[in-house]
């Protein structure tokens, strides 16, 4: 809801999920929003999906596996084309489909995460720290999927996700 009303009162801004999971988030119902918001900001929307490593562990439940995300992006990038896919073993379409997929990054912090983001996504997210050997380390991981897949840099967006706090006093 608010990413449409961000696309109903802006005109250039990229609009992104932050970071939704396959777990409580069905592929299906996951494509259809991002078409819904590719229809009202074209070119504009971009999906981040990650495991739910830290949405779902409240819950009690483990992180997606990473062949289930890595199927479920497929899934989303065929529906978003307007294509028929089976999933769960059930047929299903998007209907009115806009048939541009719009970009898919995958939020990582581990190595196998990192390189499934090499292999598959449109950008990746990195969730390892912002201490400069932590971002080298994590993009080894990253250039190792996109060797695996036959890519380049240049065929991925990356991306720093840096976690902070915020007081309203200073601390000690």
């Amino acid at each position: 809801m608010a990413l449409s009303a961000a696309a109903l009162h802006t005109s250039s801004i990229r609009l992104a999920t932050g970071v939704t999971n396959f777990q409580t988030r069905h592929p299906s119902v996951t494509a259809s929003a991002l078409q819904t918001l590719e229809e009202v900001a074209p070119g504009r929307a971009v999906l981040a999906v990650g495991t739910g490593e830290s949405s779902i562990k409240t819950l009690g439940w483990q992180p997606s596996h990473l062949h289930d995300v890595e199927t479920a992006f497929a899934t989303v990038r065929t529906l978003s084309r307007g294509a028929s896919v089976t999933f769960g073993g059930r047929p299903m379409r998007l209907s009115g489909a806009t048939t541009r997929v719009p970009p898919v990054f995958l939020a990582a912090t581990g190595p196998r995460t990192l390189r499934l983001a090499g292999r598959i996504a449109d950008g990746v997210l990195i969730m390892a720290g912002v201490a400069p050997r932590l971002i080298e380390r994590a993009l080894r991981h990253v250039d190792e999927g996109l060797r695996e897949a036959r890519r380049t840099r240049a065929d991925i967006e990356i991306c720093l996700g840096a976690v902070c706090y915020m007081a309203d006093e200073e601390a000690d």
